[in-house]
């Protein structure tokens, strides 16, 4: 039997028609067909119609059905069956071809008994080569969102197309869940870039010849019109496409060639599985941080330049754990040596960076290549980035030389060697940069009609237009220039020169540009160069040329605002500038074209003068102030080295300086600035304003006596500069006080005198009988004085015309003195719960006239009693006495003579410390009006550990020039712990004087009082002074409870003194470099006592002799004495 097989169509689903003829009729029912390993036959295999063009004298076989399973066919034939000698053609439906020819492709026939030979199938007609890799395996778009992924297609054809051929073409079926995208991002079909293009590999359609059209989203047609894109056997191309794949692909690509599509005739068929999908990031872009733009913007698109600070911002979907990595793939071409890595977590904030403190986590190693950069968290580590949170990458890269077509960065996150996560980003166009680029203007002055411009440089690519822009600052005219070379084309600006000249790469040009229009204003000159292709496409460029050439411009001048150097708070600041005087001047300016560092600064404002050490920059939108230097000049301006970064262009600033003004009446200042280097101007700019400018008035105010709270009288001269004020007002300091009618007495030039307010501040308005055309002399004004002097002492006078216009003012700033009353001393032992004296001395500066009287102030805790023997005169008259909580009145019995005079009451300590511990003395005259007084003096403060009580005074005789003997003491009441009390000091009234020789004449009528030792067996007291005893103590014994009094032998004088007041005082322990007196901070205690007249006798004891050594013993020796 003989037997051969023709398939129609290289595709999965294809008819084969099989030819045989038998040698003997066969009656048998059934036909079984065996294809190679790989065919898959449908399961109904039985086909209606078939082609028997391939041979014309064959007849179809009466098969009634056919069943396959694989590769094996059974057919049913129907009667009476086949006959000998005839050529029959059976027909199946093949369902899938394996991917390429098997190597046994081998068929075979049998039919009852009969059975062919294996005979030779067809070859299956598929690409050997079909390869297809996607940019990224993200699903969705690529970023910047949304731009369609891409992928690569690479195969290679079994079976050429012929050259002649019209109908050429491929089909491209993607599987379901990825469409080809033609409304994303322009074209399916996208070209290659420089960088990526491969050896070995035909870029299909990239010199054009191509249409392309969808048939359905995910079915695309490529049309190949011209020779040079038929498809030639055993040569690999390659195609890059442009899908989205929203969904996890599924099932095969398919790839078809055509010799013509419109008749059908299929060439090569290919399938093969899809790439796989992962997670895209949450967020990915890339460039340079930009707050103003609120995110990252392009960087520097200039060929290999360098960008020190990009960055890659991500957001991933999944938390990066231990072990997992993060990959960034640079685009061919692009450089970086991961020099400097910033890692920053969290939102960028609305400032730049601080990329100095954004250092890689501990538990992240950093590897890195030219064009990657890998980032691992180690194994045995912690979460480095949680899933949502954004991370910012920064690090130093280096653009490409040259780049042509899409390039994109990659961004993966990988566990266990899986790609889990990722993104792809659309770099920046890479610009080609001229080299050997130079620029010169012939010549540059303010207002200079024109000029030439001399251009040079080496072009990079071949290029048809020549692009010149004069940019900010400086822009020049270029609409009537004209040219050395080349032809001049259309511009649509002014600032923009174009010219028609063939480039060469690599070649070196030179052009000279005539009649360039200067502006009237100045600046740097900049410019921008670039080459294009004759259609207007970009080729290469240099920016930013400077040409090393300024011409003078112009300083934005806001107009001089002058105010008072006084705080806005002060009432000098509401009047006008003072002749000759200081003043705070304020300017707004902008510099159009910036100034660098090192430039100077140059100001001038006439008639006015800068004073040195007070010139101050500030940028209005930071407060920042600029760093610079001062050097002052011969002309009275003002030159300033600018420091540090220089000045920013178009950036608010404002001038912040004092000045002086002129002596004479000037009505206008005109202010310039100027910026300049090497002493030549670089800008320049003046602006001017009207000014009041008022005399300052001579003003000054004495008092005979400014006690507190008193009312005096001040006198007033002032120097009115010939301004004939209309009414004038003098402004007293803080808390002095005009009186009602405050005019002193009868002036010859103020008819009236009225408190009033000048800014919330206490002043005297003078009404004058005539406008004051002469200057006041002597002009009496009654004032009450405050408690105390205030902080700010200055008495201003400002006067008004009849419009209420300021004409001048002045200001006293000595003032007046509040003086308090001196020497006043208030004493009394403040132990808790003590009853005691109190004793006042003070020292009256004038005489008090007869009705006079005092009151004393003092913490209402404190209670005071002048009842009875509780007063003590001392050397004060006192006729009356009042005491009420907080207050003692003293009414006195006769008048006094400037002096010193004391005075003592019984006071009664309070256990706590009063909480306000201050005490205030006045002394008021007969009309009641405080003649003197002291507001200012500070009690004792509170010994709460020392529980004491006072000893009465003792006295053996009072006869003047007599010898005596006085006892003084104190009682304890609780013990005094050890190394409290360092000392006891006695302190004589006043006149009074020891006739001690040694220590041992002081008798101690307590034998348990322990003395120290540590100055010697003789020295435990000091008496080298006749006034005062100084008894040292041993610190390392307690003060036990009793009484402690002491006797001294003394002279009484032959006068008494006006202090007549005894004081014990207690001493903490200390050195010889702060002695113990009732004054120093060593003193505890004093108890005060008010001593005996002359010839006085001291009261009789109370029990007899012996009943107590420190009384007792002391009477009986007196009486023996006397007898």
């Amino acid at each position: 039997m003989d037997a051969k097989l023709t398939l129609f169509g290289p595709s999965c689903e294809a008819s084969a028609i099989m030819f045989l003829n038998l040698g003997s009729d066969s009656e048998s029912k059934a036909i079984v067909l065996r294809g190679p390993a790989g065919f898959i036959l449908k399961q109904d295999c039985a086909v209606d119609s078939l082609d028997l063009t391939a041979a014309a004298s064959a007849v179809r076989a009466p098969v009634t059905s056919c069943q396959a399973e694989l590769n094996i066919a059974r057919l049913a034939v129907a009667d009476p069956g086949l006959k000998a000698g005839l050529l029959y053609a059976i027909g199946m439906e093949v369902l899938t071809n394996p991917p390429g020819t098997p190597v046994r492709n081998l068929w075979s026939l049998e039919v009852g008994t009969e059975a062919s030979s294996p005979f030779p199938g067809f070859a299956v007609q598929t690409f050997p080569l079909l390869a297809l890799q996607a940019l990224t395996c993200a699903r969705g778009f690529v970023w910047p969102s949304p731009l369609a992924n891409l992928v690569n297609l690479t195969f290679q054809p079994q079976t050429s197309q012929s050259l002649e051929g019209h109908g050429h073409a491929l089909t491209i079926r993607s599987p379901p869940g990825v469409t080809f995208s033609d409304g994303v991002d322009g074209a399916v079909l996208t070209p290659y870039s420089e960088a990526e293009v491969r050896e070995h590999c035909i870029h299909l359609c990239s010199s054009g010849g191509c249409e392309w059209s969808l048939q359905a989203p995910n079915v695309l047609v490529i049309n190949l019109r011209e020779a040079p894109n038929a498809l030639l056997k055993g040569v690999q191309y390659c195609l890059r496409l442009r899908v989205v794949a929203l969904s996890e692909p599924q099932g095969t690509w398919k790839l078809e060639s055509y010799e013509d599509l419109g008749a059908g005739k299929k060439l090569d068929t290919g399938e093969i599985l899809s790439f796989q999908l992962c997670d895209s990031l949450a967020h990915l872009a890339i460039g340079r941080y930009d707050p103003g733009a609120g995110g990252l913007t392009e960087p520097n698109q200039d060929a290999e330049a360098l960008l020190p600070d990009l960055l890659v911002s991500m957001t991933c979907r999944h938390a990066v754990l231990p072990d997992d990595w993060l990959q960034i793939q640079l685009p061919p071409g692009y450089l970086t040596d991961c020099s400097e890595v910033g890692w920053l977590q969290g939102s960028l904030p609305g400032i730049t960076p601080d990329w100095l403190n954004a250092r890689m986590p501990a538990n992240v190693e950093l590897a890195c290549t030219s064009g990657e950069v890998l980032f691992h968290v180690l194994p045995a580590s912690t979460e480095a980035l949680p899933a949502g949170e954004m991370l910012t990458l920064r690090f130093a890269v280096a653009n490409p030389r040259r780049s042509f077509g899409e390039q994109y960065w990659q961004v993966r996150h990988l566990r266990q060697g899986e790609v889990l996560e990722a993104g792809a980003w659309r770099s920046w166009e890479v610009i080609k940069q001229l080299s050997e680029v130079s620029i010169t203007l012939a010549s540059a002055a303010v207002g200079q009609r024109s000029s030439v411009v001399g251009v040079s440089f080496r072009a990079a690519g071949d290029a048809e237009l020549l692009k010149l822009e004069s940019t900010w600052p400086l822009q020049l005219d270029f609409s009537s220039a004209y040219v050395s070379r080349g032809r001049l084309q259309r511009s649509e600006s002014s600032l923009v020169l174009l010219v028609s000249l063939d480039m060469q790469d690599r070649e070196l040009l030179d052009l000279r540009v005539y009649n360039v229009q200067l502006p009237n204003v100045g600046g740097r000159c900049i410019f921008h160069l670039e080459t294009q292709s004759r259609t207007g496409s970009r080729v290469a460029r240099k920016r930013s040329i400077d040409t090393g050439t300024k011409i003078p411009g112009h300083i934005t001048l806001g107009a001089p605002n002058l105010r008072s150097e006084y705080a806005p708070n002060l009432t000098q600041s509401l009047w006008p500038i003072q002749l000759g005087g200081r003043a705070v001047l304020e300017m707004d300016v902008s510099f159009p074209e910036g100034s660098g560092p090192n430039e100077t600064l140059r100001m001038s404002c006439q008639p006015f003068t800068v004073l040195q050490g007070n010139f101050r920059l500030v940028s209005v939108e930071t407060g920042r102030i600029v760093p610079l230097s001062f050097e002052k000049t011969g002309d009275g301006t003002r030159l300033e080295m600018v420091a540090g970064e220089g000045l920013h262009q178009d950036v608010p600033y404002r001038v912040v300086t004092v000045v002086l003004a002129p002596e004479t009446l000037q009505r206008r200042v005109v202010c310039s600035l100027e910026v300049g280097a090497a002493g030549l101007p670089l800008s320049w700019g003046s602006a001017e304003a009207d000014v009041q400018l008022v005399p300052s008035y001579q003003v000054e105010v004495t008092s005979a006596r400014s006690p507190p709270l008193a009312v005096i009288s001040i006198e007033l001269a002032a120097s009115l500069l010939a301004s004939s004020p209309s009414r004038l007002a003098l402004v007293a300091p803080t808390g002095f006080r005009f009186t009602e009618d405050c005019l002193g007495g009868i002036s010859a030039m103020v008819a009236r005198c009225s408190p009033t307010l000048i800014n919330e501040q206490e002043a005297a308005e003078l009404v004058p009988i005539k406008a004051f055309f002469t200057d006041v002399q002597g002009l009496s004004i009654q004032v009450r004085t405050p408690a105390k002097a205030p902080s700010q002492t200055p008495w201003l006078l400002v006067g008004w015309n009849q419009g209420g216009g300021v004409v001048g003012w002045g200001e006293d700033k000595l003032g007046i003195d509040v003086l308090q009353m001196r020497s006043v001393a208030i004493m009394y032992p403040a132990s808790p719960d003590t009853r005691s004296e109190l004793t006042v001395r003070l020292r009256l500066r004038d005489e008090l006239l007869p009705g006079g009287s005092l009151q004393l102030l003092h913490p209402p805790e404190l209670v005071l009693n002048c009842s009875g023997a509780q007063l003590q005169e001392i050397s004060l008259p006192i006729e009356g006495c009042t005491a009420e909580a907080g207050s003692l009145a003293l009414q006195l019995s006769s008048g006094l003579q400037p002096g010193t005079y004391a005075f003592g009451v019984g006071a009664k300590v309070p256990r706590a410390p009063p909480k306000t511990n201050m005490f205030s003395l006045l002394v008021f005259g007969s009309s009641g009006l405080v003649q003197d007084a002291t507001t200012a003096v500070e009690g004792p403060q509170l010994q709460s550990e020392l529980h004491l009580g006072p000893r009465p005074l003792r006295w053996t005789a009072a006869e003047a020039g007599q010898a005596s003997s006085v006892i003084v003491g104190f009682e304890v009441r609780q013990e005094v712990k050890r190394g409290l009390v360092g000392s006891v000091l006695i302190t004589l009234a006043e006149n009074f004087k020891h006739t001690l020789e040694t220590p041992h004449g002081i008798e101690i009528l307590n034998p348990s009082l322990a003395l120290s030792r540590s100055h010697g067996a003789n020295a435990w007291a000091d008496i080298r002074m006749a006034d005062h005893v100084l008894i040292h103590l041993d610190l390392a014994q307690a003060l036990l409870p009793g009484d402690y009094d002491f006797r001294i032998p003394i002279t009484v004088p032959e006068e008494l003194a006006a202090f007549n007041v005894w004081q014990v005082t207690l001493c903490k322990p200390g050195g010889t470099a702060e002695p113990c007196t009732a004054e120093s901070a060593r003193a505890l205690l004093t108890f005060p006592a008010a001593g005996f007249s002359l010839t006085s006798q001291m009261p009789a004891p109370q029990t007899g002799c012996g009943a107590r050594l420190s009384v007792q013993a002391f009477g009986c020796l007196l009486v023996l004495f006397m007898l």
